[in-house]
């Protein structure tokens, strides 16, 4: 009996063990994506501010020549 006991609260530590693995997986996976979508908008937005950078420059420079 305390022999069913003792293989029984190893399964449960090992389910649990496995379980918390899982979660923590996830959650590291989860963050890595988050991370990634971050660096994706920040690059999206410099991109973004160099396109107007140079749309200002081309302004600038076509009134210069039509002064």
């Amino acid at each position: 009996m305390a022999n069913d006991l003792d293989m029984a609260r190893k399964r449960q530590f090992l389910e649990k063990e496995i379980m918390l693995a899982q979660q923590a997986k996830a959650e590291r996976d989860e963050f890595l994506r988050i991370i990634e979508k971050q660096k994706e908008l920040e690059e999206n937005e410099r991109k973004l501010e160099a396109e107007r950078q140079q749309a200002f420059k081309q302004h600038a420079n076509t009134i210069r020549t039509q002064i």
